[in-house]
């Protein structure tokens, strides 16, 4: 006899009933943030997140993003998806005016 089928039995016997299906209560995972395809200048592919908290430990505690950084070279933004994008942008400009100066 399983654990959740023991439970389902005690409760039964004791006249309790379920708010939360015991059968799906266990294969319910935290929600796991979105891996992002970040890049910035200094070569780094990972940005960091600063939280700020309300300072509760316990079930009435909450967290926000402030901001991200870069763990590169610290640069902060709020977007690290239009961070990216804008310095995908500005090396290809880069690469562009390079290529440009080496034809001239």
């Amino acid at each position: 006899m399983s654990a959740i089928d023991k439970i389902k039995e005690l409760a039964k016997e004791k006249g309790v009933s379920f708010k939360i299906d015991p059968e799906t209560w266990m294969e319910k995972k935290p929600k796991e943030e979105e891996k992002i395809d970040f890049f910035c200048l200094c070569g780094s592919r990972e940005c960091v997140p600063h939280r700020k908290s309300n300072e509760i430990y316990g079930p009435g505690g909450r967290s926000w993003i402030m901001y991200y950084r870069c763990a590169g070279c610290t640069s902060h933004f709020d977007d690290p998806k239009k961070y990216s994008e804008a310095q995908r942008s500005l090396e290809k400009r880069l690469q562009e005016m390079l290529y440009v100066a080496k034809i001239v």
